[in-house]
């Protein structure tokens, strides 16, 4: 497994690597991940590094956990307006200093839908937000990157006359 520091791993594994002494192998050590024979085969002693050569790592350290609070502070107050002001997207989009984008169709169909993330197009037409016209959830669309939405219009699956879809049919046989 290579080198790890205490704490690392889980309990019963982490507490029977730091009770042995070089070269000993451990009993029977059953974790969440099955069970482990342990042979210790180095012990490397912490090192304590100067100031001046960690600075920058810690630096970055608290500024990513600074951020990853406050992303997830804003998140669940976007979250939280979404669903008490269900009716509108605006309250959450001025939350978040983001505009309120709209004219977008979107299809069940896969193909139609295929640039959508599945989750939202599944949020999307779920029965509350169809019917009831209420904001979705909040969705992760990618890490640390949410989104919402809401239908202001749908219209339901329906076969259209030929004579309307023929000049497109004919369009598409062509460029095939």
């Amino acid at each position: 497994l290579g080198m790890f520091g205490r704490g690392a791993m889980v309990k019963p594994f982490d507490e029977s690597v730091f009770s042995l002494k070089m070269g000993e192998i451990s009993d029977l050590v059953q974790s969440d991940f099955g069970y482990h024979i342990i042979k210790l085969i180095a012990i490397k002693a912490p090192k304590v590094q100067p100031l001046s050569d960690v600075k920058a790592m810690i630096t970055q350290r608290v500024k990513f956990q600074q951020s990853s609070d406050k992303f997830a502070e804003l998140a669940e107050k976007f979250s939280n307006t979404l669903y008490e002001q269900s009716d509108s997207l605006k309250p959450a989009a001025e939350l978040v200093r983001a505009p309120v984008q709209g004219g977008v169709w979107l299809s069940k169909d896969k193909q139609s839908s295929a640039a959508w993330n599945e989750k939202v197009v599944q949020a999307v037409f779920s029965e509350d937000v169809l019917k009831n016209k209420r904001n979705t959830a909040a969705i992760e669309i990618a890490p640390n990157t949410l989104m919402a939405a809401r239908v202001t219009e749908y219209q339901a699956a329906a076969v259209r006359p030929l004579a309307d879809v023929s000049a497109l049919i004919r369009s598409k046989l062509q460029q095939q």
